[in-house]
């Protein structure tokens, strides 16, 4: 018996030294990804997060028909909404998993020949998430709506604030950096005279029991992404600016 519990120890111990090296590694990969992200190159803060999907799935968008169909422009948090069935209408969902402001400024020459007669924007999940200066996500969202107000002068552009995640102990303040974003965000859209629809009040925790207004559990999985429950909530709260 002693043996046998001899061996389970020395497995024990094995795993809790691969799960620390496993933790030393991805510390290194991140404090290498976040020097590369102060390097003070935009095309370096956000390369070495996308994925073939993202260059796959921004070709295929490039090349969608346009039409007259109220648009949806964001990340991932767009893309996985089945927009045209929970809302009952024609929708092009032009979501883009990774996705984040400079994504959007970089594939926006292509949204704006689409004329649509609405537009809900959401986008800064991921630029938070990478910790972009809150400045240079705001000059970044300005320049969107610039080039919207510009190119779009008939088109409705509803400005959504971005949505609470669930708290986490490696970025503690990331709900904090949301709520301050949301609030220049905010300030944004007035400049613009775009409507703000300030959906995030409506997705913290209920119970009271996070100190930083995290994603309520009940909308998520993952502490980021929507469930059904989730997206049902959102559409809830912006079905009358769509059917307006």
């Amino acid at each position: 018996m002693q043996q046998d519990w001899g061996w389970v120890a020395w497995v024990i111990n094995g795993l809790v030294l691969l799960a620390a090296l496993l933790l030393t590694a991805r510390n290194q990969v991140n404090a290498l990804l976040m020097r590369l992200m102060n390097s003070g190159k935009p095309e370096l803060k956000q390369l070495p997060f996308y994925s073939a999907y993202y260059f796959h799935r921004k070709s295929q968008l490039a090349l969608l028909p346009k039409n007259n169909h109220i648009m949806f422009l964001g990340d991932s948090l767009t893309a996985e909404g089945e927009w045209a069935e929970l809302l009952g209408i024609p929708v092009s969902n032009r979501g883009l998993s990774g996705d984040t402001t400079y994504g959007i400024l970089q594939r926006l020459d292509v949204i704006l020949t689409c004329n649509p007669p609405k537009l809900f924007l959401m986008i800064g999940t991921n630029d938070i998430e990478r910790r972009l200066e809150l400045s240079v996500l705001l000059k970044n969202y300005q320049n969107i709506l610039q080039q919207c107000c510009k190119a779009l002068p008939d088109t409705v552009i509803y400005v959504q604030s971005i949505l609470p995640v669930a708290d986490r102990p490696d970025y503690p303040n990331k709900n904090q950096a949301i709520a301050i974003a949301n609030q220049h965000i905010a300030t944004l859209a007035q400049e613009f005279g775009y409507p703000f629809l300030n959906v995030h009040p409506h997705f913290v925790r209920a119970d009271g029991s996070s100190r930083h207004q995290e994603l309520d559990p009940q909308y998520s999985q993952d502490g980021v992404h929507l469930n059904g429950a989730g997206y049902q909530q959102w559409c809830n709260l912006i079905r009358e600016y769509v059917e307006a």
